[in-house]
């Protein structure tokens, strides 16, 4: 039944349009000084792996350059305290530019959002509001005062916190639903890492008995749609056996999440899953989630906002991708047609693609190829029918980053996977 749908990661837009995802290329001219022109570009790029590496270890007297650097790649990699005390660091001295001072701001907002501090969150966005350097935009201006509405409902909101845990084995159904309670009704909702954040549509919202907070947020979609949604705090989340309080959805009209012979009513997104700690992915359709996790050292999963990426070798290259469990099949993006043209042309077929998420679906020009192999977390898999888009998905051109999105079928062609936000690695079995 989803064999058509690419991903349906809900957006946010400010969380994942120009100002997050595009906004690096702007502070990229500020830190664009001796020394850390390949550095920033890295951090245009999203390539938080490489710029980890890069970095290295801190030193005693770094610029206020390098340590709003270090700051992006700690939330990258999953440590929102430590990146909001980076930048805290920053924003009580002299950074030295409007850019830094802006970036600064900027991750300091969505390290205390990543942190669930809503107070915390809105007052670093109207620090950045009412300080805004001149190179900053309506678009982007549009989408912090729309990521401020989010924080002005959620203001009286507790952090979400995970209450209990205990080992949990659930089952998922052919379209990837589990098992769960909501405010202890019993439902299925999609499990999404493409998912910036949970999702319900209004009528599922009212079935459970959600109070509905009028937001009026503008939030994008994976087919660079706008819908407008409302907010809701689940007081409990059961997920087999870990408890979770405060959870927040968005609440989308019911026509965003229905397509012919389907309707998604609910998705449990980024932050949800992140608090599970660790997920492991059985080829069956089981899931597990432990009680305890182990340490691991592969560290090859970052977040850009709330977007699981990996790294993967296909070739001579390597790339950055999006990691979507929510989606059935991988696609890859435009800068891969970029780099590939003359192969993909040569190898490939033209062809018609579909892109589907909230919002609806649209077919945009691309190729087929008939087969790929790529290397991930260390293993090889070689798909077929392989989907390149020649046009860019996202609105701008700043955000035309990333080289493809992982879908289930890399997934499945493995004995199972894990994925671990705790220490912030990806592992096949």
């Amino acid at each position: 039944m989803r064999a058509w749908i690419v991903g349906v990661g809900i957006l946010l837009l400010v969380g994942c349009g120009e100002a997050e995802r595009g906004a690096e290329r702007t502070t990229e001219a500020g830190l664009r000084t001796p020394g850390l022109d390949s550095l920033a570009l890295l951090y245009g790029r999203h390539d938080y792996f490489r710029l980890r590496e890069e970095l290295g270890e801190p030193t005693s007297g770094e610029s206020a350059a390098l340590t709003v650097l270090r700051a992006a790649t700690a939330l990258a990699f999953n440590q929102p305290a430590r990146s909001d005390s980076l930048v805290r660091e920053v924003l009580a001295g002299d950074p030295g530019s409007d850019s830094l001072r802006y970036e600064a701001r900027r991750i300091a907002y969505r390290a205390r959002l990543r942190l669930h501090r809503y107070p915390a969150a809105g007052r670093a966005l109207e620090e950045l509001l009412d300080d805004l350097p001149s190179f900053v935009d309506s678009a982007q201006v549009r989408d912090y005062r729309n990521m401020r509405k989010l924080t002005t409902v959620l203001a009286g909101t507790p952090p979400q916190r995970v209450l209990s845990r205990s080992p949990t084995v659930l089952e998922r159904d052919e379209r990837g639903h589990v098992p769960l309670q909501v405010d202890g009704a019993a439902r299925a909702y999609l499990l999404d890492t493409g998912a910036n954040y949970s999702g319900l549509i209004r009528s599922e919202a009212e079935s459970v008995g959600l109070e509905i907070r009028p937001a009026g947020l503008e939030v994008g979609t994976s087919t660079d749609a706008t819908v407008t949604a409302d907010v809701a705090v689940a007081d409990s989340l059961r997920i087999g056996g870990v408890l979770l309080s405060d959870v927040v959805f968005l609440v989308l009209p019911d026509e965003a999440l229905t397509f012919p012979g389907l309707v998604i009513r609910g998705i449990v997104g980024f932050p949800v899953i992140e608090a599970l700690g660790e997920i492991r992915f059985e080829p069956d359709g089981g899931i597990e989630i432990p009680d305890r996790i182990p340490e691991r050292n592969a560290h090859n999963l970052a977040l850009q906002s709330l977007t699981p990426l990996v790294r993967v070798e296909s070739a001579e290259d390597t790339l950055v991708c999006g990691f979507d469990t929510g989606a059935n099949r991988t696609q890859f993006y435009e800068p891969f047609y970029r780099e590939n043209r003359a192969r993909i042309e040569e190898e490939g077929t033209p062809d018609t693609l579909k892109a589907g998420g909230a919002g609806g679906i649209r077919e945009l020009p691309g190729y087929r190829l008939p087969r790929i192999t790529l290397r991930v977390a260390g293993d090889t898999t070689t798909l077929s029918e392989v989907h390149v888009h020649t046009r860019s998905l996202t609105r701008l051109p700043e955000e035309n980053v990333l080289d493809c999105n992982l879908g289930q079928d890399v997934l499945d062609a493995f004995g199972g996977y894990t994925v671990d936000f705790q220490n912030m690695a990806f592992t096949l079995e």
